[in-house]
């Protein structure tokens, strides 16, 4: 996965550099990194693979991975739930949509954290 901003520009920006991986069968999986490290350019851009294949939930509970009017494209099979905790979030998307897999940015609370463990 290679991530360029501004590529016909001098000022162009390389966010993520040939990034390969695979994911797991089922579990959790974290990205950690520092401020302005690529994490939420990788996750978006990750949420629009898996969504290739998969029904993905994305508990996006300041909208700041997919911003409403933005030109960010969640993918084909993803819904975006906004504007809720992401404890709810994870409560609704595991009660009414039957996701394979769920997706949220900046994890920061306990209550994010018990969420997450509810989930599996």
């Amino acid at each position: 996965m290679t991530k360029i901003y501004n590529q016909n520009a001098e000022n162009q920006v390389i966010a993520l550099n040939h990034v390969s991986f695979t994911l797991p069968e089922c579990g959790m999986v974290f990205l950690l990194g520092k401020s302005g490290s690529g994490k939420t350019t990788f996750l978006r851009d990750l949420i629009r693979q898996i969504s290739e294949m998969h029904t993905i939930s994305v508990i996006d509970e300041r909208m700041e991975l997919f911003p409403p009017l933005s030109a960010f494209y969640p993918g084909k099979q993803v819904d975006v739930l906004s504007n809720c905790s992401k404890p709810h979030g994870i409560d609704m998307a595991l009660r009414t949509l039957s996701p394979t897999w769920i997706a949220m940015d900046e994890i920061t609370s306990e209550a994010d954290c018990e969420a997450l463990i509810r989930a599996g």
